[in-house]
């Protein structure tokens, strides 16, 4: 059945009664109504209010971060570099200690950095299932584990033969982003995983707006800041990138649109290491100064950080397939952190249970990882000693018993405290 139609018949008259008058009255309101919208003058529905921040003092939650002091939790961050340079490799080494830290007693430190645990979800469309494999296997062997073990909290998937990996395309009717069908099913794994950080390799082939445009870039990051909201609570995104050859030239890493820096939270650059040396022209004249690359070295260098340190650097080496801190290697770092943090515990739990301010082992008031991350020595440490820190280092302090549990008060109301060990002096 067609749509009844205004026009009449010749010779009839439309009375309002009549349901093709009424049709045409409809049709001319919304067309009205199009037309005002278009002009910019007018809304068919009420515009919501703005959100303002609430007059109240209640307490404020802490920021999470994902690598504390780096990486923050709830937003997009950069990594940059030039191709084979080695950022992928570097990226999947902090999916691996973070899929380690989730399931383990010790932490494992990322470039002398103490990464959260929690589930990683990693796009890759520059390796394949194999060559993923192979990496992974060398990360593994590393932090003294096994690829199986890694995969249980590491989900990583390769689109490198996926015609089409763009997760936002330009609409050219509307000269805006939209999103695809990879971003629609990338959405769904996301639900469904609940990562902690979503890893994509590389912006290059899943941006499908124009670099130089700076509102392609503002779109594009806020959408992947939208998924890091669909993650785990504290979830982030980083994004790794490859920069023009003037980014190249001057250091900055960049490529396009300075969107691309100014957007993002966090942004890192990882350059290969040169050191000046005299040149043999001219007599090794003084200020007569060529750069000598050093291809095992990498400066990964932090150019952008609003929660955190201004910048800073971290020199590290290729070797045996992952990159380690130059001068002695990720597990000397990460013993000496282990011994930090449990030289403050016990410095703690000592001046807590001489003021009879007693802490316990289990969740709730009292918690002493908890009290103890509060403390103004732990927040000056750097990087500043988290909650989680403190609670691996209490469970290898009992394990080694040098800290232990005591009953506390009278029997009807008996408490377990954390007392050190008899044979700590």
């Amino acid at each position: 059945m067609t749509e009844p139609t205004d026009v009449p018949f010749p010779g009839e008259v439309i009375t309002p009664d009549d349901q093709r008058w009424k049709d045409a009255e409809r049709r001319k309101a919304q067309r009205k109504a199009k037309s005002h919208n278009n002009k910019g003058n007018g809304h068919t529905e009420p515009l919501e209010p703005l959100r303002y921040l609430l007059a109240n003092d209640d307490p404020i939650p802490p920021r999470e971060w994902i690598v504390e002091g780096h990486i923050p939790a709830g937003n997009v961050s950069l990594m940059s570099g030039e191709g084979a340079i080695g950022k992928s490799i570097l990226a999947m080494q902090l999916a691996a200690v973070m899929a380690l830290n989730a399931i383990s007693d010790h932490d494992r430190d990322w470039l002398g950095m103490l990464p959260k645990g929690g589930c990683v979800l990693y796009v890759s469309c520059e390796e394949d299932d194999r060559e993923a494999e192979r990496r992974l296997d060398r990360i593994a062997v590393h932090y003294g584990s096994k690829r199986s073990v890694l995969l249980q909290h590491l989900h990583l998937t390769s689109w490198v033969n996926e015609d089409k990996p763009q997760l936002m395309v330009l609409d050219r009717k509307t000269d805006a982003l939209v999103g695809t069908r990879m971003l629609e099913r990338l959405i769904a794994d996301v639900a469904r995983l609940k990562p902690d950080l979503i890893i994509l390799d590389t912006v290059a082939d899943l941006f499908g707006g124009s670099e130089i445009r700076r509102d392609h870039t503002r779109q594009f990051i806020s959408r992947m800041r939208h998924l890091a909201l669909m993650g785990a609570p504290g979830a982030g995104v980083l994004m790794l990138t490859h920069p023009s050859l003037e980014g190249i030239r001057s250091g900055s890493g960049l490529s396009g649109s300075t969107a691309w820096h100014n957007s993002c939270r966090a942004r890192c650059v990882l350059k290969k290491f040169a050191v000046k040396q005299k040149s043999k022209r001219n007599g090794g004249d003084p200020g007569d100064e060529e750069p000598s690359i050093d291809n095992d070295l990498r400066v990964l260098e932090w150019l952008k950080n609003n929660y955190g340190p201004p910048q800073s650097t971290s020199t590290v080496r290729w070797q045996d397939g992952v990159y380690v801190v130059q001068g002695g290697g990720d597990s000397l770092v990460q013993q000496a952190r282990f011994l930090q943090v449990e030289h403050l515990f016990i410095d703690l739990l000592r001046e807590r249970n001489a003021q009879s301010r007693h802490v316990f082992d289990k969740p709730g008031r009292g918690f002493a990882p908890a009290i103890f991350a509060e403390s103004d020595e732990a927040k000056g440490v750097v990087p500043r000693v988290t909650a989680r820190e403190f609670s691996k280092a209490m469970d290898r302090l009992f394990k080694a018993k040098r800290i232990v549990l005591q009953a506390n008060g009278p029997p009807s109301r008996n408490t377990q405290i954390i007392v050190e060990g008899l044979h700590v002096v």
